[in-house]
């Protein structure tokens, strides 16, 4: 026992914890600290919680300011290996408005990116396999001399691209049309839009 517990009382002395302060001022520096630690604490919502409440935990445990989660450096990598720029501006929007820390919103972007290549991959082995079918049924139906087979692949790539672009093109019209049975019924569902 130090002499600045004498009179505090033995079950205050037998508390191991005062036995680290060498003397009263130690004690009041901690317990003021200690203080100071509570004031910035930030309490928990519950369900009852208004907006207000939820805004300042969510800020406390890391929600950026400025909604930007991607540094100029990863954000740079990112546009680099094929990410779209208005595509990573929404996602930083949605993970802002939905509370998401700065870390949560980082790693989110980086495996939605992640994702967003292995489908890419996945749809360019179907483009490839749907290129090579084409072409072998062309092939069956019609006698081509083998001159034009390079030719061949190169239109059937292109009808692929041109089917693509008009499956993408009805999508952003909110009408998915993966086949057509003429020109005139592919351009007259568009113009409705």
């Amino acid at each position: 026992m130090t002499s600045w517990m004498t009179g505090i009382g033995e079950d205050l002395i037998s508390c191991k914890s005062l036995h680290k302060f060498r003397d009263i001022k130690s004690l009041a520096k901690s317990y003021v600290e200690l203080e100071k630690q509570f004031d910035r604490r930030v309490p928990l919502p519950n369900v009852d919680s208004d907006d207000k409440d939820w805004d300042k935990f969510f800020k406390a445990a890391g929600l950026p300011e400025d909604g930007k989660y991607l540094s100029d450096k990863i954000r740079t990598e990112l546009l680099k290996d094929g990410a779209n720029k208005d595509v990573l501006s929404t996602y930083e929007m949605i993970f802002y408005r939905s509370g998401l820390t700065k870390r949560q919103g980082t790693r989110l972007i980086d495996n939605l990116h992640i994702l967003s290549k292995e489908t890419g991959a996945i749809k360019q082995g179907h483009v490839v396999q749907t290129k090579t079918q084409n072409s072998e049924t062309l092939s069956e139906k019609y006698t081509i001399p083998e001159y034009a087979i390079p030719e061949l692949a190169e239109l059937t790539d292109l009808l692929v691209k041109v089917t693509e672009l008009l499956q993408s093109h009805s999508l952003i019209f909110g009408k998915l049309k993966t086949s057509a049975g003429s020109k005139e019924a592919v351009f007259a569902g568009n113009k409705k839009a």
